[in-house]
This record gives C-alpha cells, sequence and structure tokens, in this order.
C-alpha cells in the first residue's frame, strides 16, 4: 500500500477523490457573485444648515424607464426639492461641496420642488441615478429638523421591476442553485459508494456544499421577489450576507486542512498526523 511508502503519499491517496470536489467549489463559489422597485423611506433633513441634502436611493434605468414619487412632510414644504441625476455626475460627497439647488446643467438630470406631493417623469437616457432629497432655504434655528416620507415606484420599460443590469440574476440564480443541487448529489453518492474510506474531513467538506446551496437559494428567492413584486427583502439580503461569511469561513477551514496535509503550511508531519484522517 502506498501508506506504507510515507505520509506524504498516504495522505495524497486519501485525499485523491477529494480534489476534484474542491477544484469545483471553487469554480462555482466564483460564479455566484457575477435592483422596478417599490419603496417607502422616512429621510431626515437638517434645517439648520443652508443647503442640505441626502441621498436616499440609486436605480438603473433604461430610456422610458418611469418615476412615481409621493412624498408626505411634517412640517412647511417650503424649499423642499428633489434632485434626480446621473451616478457618476452627482455624489453625497458633493452636499458639501456644491449646491444641487440650482438649475441642473445636464438636460438629463432633474430638479423637481416638492411643493407638489405627486411626482412623475420618464428617463430619456439609460444610466443609473442617485436620488437626493434638498432643503434650499435659509439655515432655520427654529426647526432644526425635518421628516420628509417618501413612497416611491420606479419601473423600467416592459414592467420591468429590476434595475437596468440586474434583468438576468434570477434567471442565472436559478441555474446556479440547480448546479449546486447536482454538486450536492454526486458528493452524496460518491460518499455512500467510498463511506469506508472517507474522513471526518469529507464530511466537513459536505457540509460547505450544503451552505453554498442554501446561499444560492436564499439569492434566488430574493431575486424572484424582487422581479415579482419590486420590493426589496432586507431579511432574505441580510441572512445572505450572513450564510455567505459562514460557508467563506468553513470552505476556507477545509483548504487549510487540505494543505495541511499536502505539507503547504507544514514542512513535516508528526509520526500520528498521517493515520489522524483514517
Amino acid at each position: 500500500s502506498a501508506c506504507l511508502v510515507g505520509s506524504e503519499m498516504c495522505i495524497r491517496d486519501r485525499f485523491q477523490s477529494m480534489r476534484n470536489t474542491v477544484y469545483i467549489l471553487l469554480i462555482i463559489s466564483l460564479s455566484i457573485f457575477c435592483n422596478g422597485l417599490i419603496e417607502d423611506k422616512t429621510v431626515t433633513l437638517s434645517k439648520g444648515k443652508q443647503n442640505s441634502c441626502k441621498k436616499f436611493e440609486t436605480f438603473g434605468f433604461e430610456k422610458g424607464a418611469l418615476i412615481f414619487i409621493n412624498s408626505t412632510v411634517t412640517s412647511s414644504r417650503d424649499n423642499l426639492k428633489l434632485y434626480i441625476c446621473g451616478y457618476k455626475t452627482c455624489i453625497q460627497a458633493n452636499c458639501a461641496k456644491n449646491s444641487y439647488c440650482k438649475p441642473p446643467t445636464d438636460p438629463n438630470n432633474k430638479l423637481f420642488d416638492l411643493s407638489n406631493p405627486y411626482i412623475n417623469h420618464t428617463i430619456t437616457e439609460q444610466n443609473s441615478y442617485n436620488f437626493f432629497l434638498l432643503y434650499c432655504g435659509q439655515a432655520s434655528p427654529e426647526l432644526y429638523e425635518i421628516d420628509v416620507t417618501l413612497h416611491y415606484h420606479l419601473i423600467n420599460p416592459n414592467d420591468q421591476e429590476l434595475p437596468f443590469g440586474s434583468y438576468p440574476l434570477p434567471r442565472a440564480t436559478t441555474v446556479l442553485t440547480a448546479l449546486w443541487i447536482l454538486l450536492l448529489l454526486i458528493q452524496t453518492l460518491s460518499y455512500l459508494k467510498s463511506s469506508r474510506f472517507c474522513t471526518p474531513l469529507h464530511g466537513f467538506l459536505g457540509l460547505v456544499t450544503i451552505l453554498k446551496l442554501t446561499v444560492i437559494s436564499i439569492s434566488l428567492c430574493y431575486w424572484r421577489i424582487y422581479s415579482k413584486t419590486g420590493h426589496r427583502n432586507n431579511f432574505l439580503d441580510y441572512l445572505e450576507c450572513f450564510l455567505y461569511a459562514v460557508s467563506e469561513t468553513a470552505f476556507f477551514c477545509v483548504l487549510f486542512l487540505i494543505a495541511k496535509g499536502w505539507r503547504i503550511t507544514r514542512t513535516t508531519l508528526p509520526p500520528s498526523e498521517p493515520v489522524s484522517y483514517t
């Protein structure tokens, strides 16, 4: 038996069947991470300083996309404005440097007066746009803050609820979910067929696959709900991020254990090490 020749060959034989599975995990892990929208938000602006602004949304539009916004204000609407501008032409950091209260020079950027609580607008150029809420009056120490509740519906042509650039994600996550299910089935059959040769590390690798499948399944649910209803499900979004971190941690633990067997992280193995996986 090769196990009698030396510890390195023994470890290599034990993990030969696992190596291809690890490569598959690496490839699919890289392929996982290749947003209309209906939203309600309350934005608080400061009246304690002149020309204050706050970004509350970013969305990718195609030409002909529609914007519907309904606003509710806790006090006077005087000097309240809404600014819609191209993603690269205006950013939050510029609020402190430049005033967006002046009429925009770019015809694709729009400045709306919130004296009218209802805003309807059609996008004329494909781009990602930032949405800013502005207070364009003088500083008013009598009313330091004002709350503005915004209910908005952003919708691309053909009743597409997703942002431009995210259209393929529901289909892509469906395909990736199917691939992870197939990989899990292959691992399970291989484990059952060669169970007497398997080690605890094989079981740990199977757990990583289950975690990865759970992450991509949650992502599939998130994008399906988003594309059909226009609502972002924050719970699914946070859950996906948390489980992704857990799955990546488990995956790299497996890689470190395998690297130890291949003498990558250590140049020598103690005599008891080769038999610890039998």
